[in-house]
């Protein structure tokens, strides 16, 4: 049998794809294998009272449906105990608009809870770190926009806590039933302006 045949025969072409499929995957699973991560802790620069729904965290929300605020008044700071918030207000303005739109939400309702969103405020990581979760309205009124969220708590000495998360809400008339997901490859150039390998 010549080499030329070797190559060919279904049983060389057979264990050839093994062994390829087996080294492949032998560098895949090494290559997977990395030491565990820490959460990635809330940016309290930018996340300070308001922490679900955020600036690249936003809730979609279809006009005339509700969401959820979860709202920590104490900045992260359990040695604290959860301050008594007796009455909420929310707002929300368009963002990158000329003519700026502001819109009052009503608040159907909260309750002192646990955060759905974010692990480091579950009860199973943080015991103490219960929050206020305030459920709003969006008036089937609302034009469909990304706006800017800002929330009010009233303190029982009767002072006010105001705290803004730009790019909170995004609204949709409906949701879509399909999806589609488009990929832009792009040509990597080295060496001079123009080189294109």
């Amino acid at each position: 049998m010549s080499r030329r045949g070797v190559l060919r025969s279904p049983l060389s072409l057979f264990l050839a794809v093994v062994v390829v499929l087996a080294l492949s995957s032998l560098f895949s699973v090494t290559a997977s294998v990395q030491p565990a991560k820490a959460a990635v802790p809330i940016n309290r620069d930018l996340i300070k009272n308001i922490i679900y729904p955020t600036l690249g965290y936003p809730s979609i929300t279809r006009c005339g449906d509700t969401f959820t605020v979860e709202f920590d008044p104490r900045d992260q700071d359990w040695s604290q105990g959860l301050p008594t918030l007796t009455e909420f207000q929310a707002s929300v303005t368009t963002t990158n608009s000329t003519y700026p739109v502001t819109v009052t939400l009503p608040v159907q309702d909260f309750q002192v809870d646990y955060s759905t969103h974010w692990p480091e405020y579950s009860e199973s990581s943080e015991p103490r770190a219960e929050m206020y979760i305030v459920t709003l309205e969006v008036p089937e009124t609302v034009p469909v926009h990304l706006y800017d969220l800002t929330v009010r708590a009233k303190k029982l000495d009767g002072t006010w806590m105001t705290d803004t998360q730009p790019h909170a809400l995004q609204t949709v008339e409906e949701f879509c039933d399909e999806a589609f997901l488009i990929h832009h490859g792009h040509l990597v150039a080295r060496g001079a302006p123009g080189d294109v390998m």
